[in-house]
C-alpha cells in the first residue's frame, strides 16, 4: 500500500510543479511583451513631445513665421527609426472659441501630432497643443 501511495504523491507533485512552471513561463512572456509595448509608447511620446517643443519654440522666437506658416506635414525625425510622425494645424474660430476671432492670420490654432509604429497590432499616439496669439 505504501508503494502505491508514494507513486500517487509523486504524480500529483509533478502535476503541481508543471502547473507552476507553466504559470511562470506565461508571466515571463507577458512581462516581456508589456516591456516592449511600454518602450514603443515611451519612444513615440518622446518624438511627439520633441515636435511640439519645436513648434512652441518657433511660436515664441519666430512669431510672424509661425503664424503665417501653419501647414501640416511629416515630422522629419530620422532618429526614430520605425516610427512615422505627422502633424497638422487646425485653425480655431468663433463661436466655438470665443477669443480666437476670424482674422488672417488666425489667432488660435490647435497642433495635432500623430506618431504611429508597427507591432503585433499597429499603434498610434496623438498629442495636441493649443496656441493663441495676443
Amino acid at each position: 500500500m505504501k508503494k502505491g501511495q508514494a507513486l500517487i504523491e509523486s504524480v500529483v507533485a509533478v502535476g503541481v510543479l508543471a502547473l507552476v512552471m507553466t504559470a511562470a513561463i506565461a508571466l515571463i512572456v507577458m512581462s516581456t511583451a508589456n516591456r516592449r509595448s511600454n518602450f514603443d509608447r515611451r519612444k513615440a511620446n518622446e518624438l511627439a513631445n520633441k515636435v511640439v517643443e519645436t513648434f512652441v519654440n518657433e511660436s515664441q522666437n519666430n512669431v510672424v513665421v509661425f503664424w503665417n506658416n501653419l501647414s501640416g506635414g511629416d515630422c522629419g525625425e530620422s532618429a526614430f527609426t520605425g516610427y512615422t510622425c505627422n502633424y497638422n494645424f487646425t485653425i480655431l474660430t468663433q463661436p466655438a472659441h470665443a477669443n480666437c476671432g476670424n482674422g488672417s492670420p488666425p489667432r488660435c490654432v490647435e497642433l495635432t501630432v500623430t506618431v504611429s509604429w508597427p507591432g503585433k497590432t499597429p499603434q498610434n499616439l496623438i498629442v495636441k497643443r493649443f496656441f493663441s496669439q495676443g
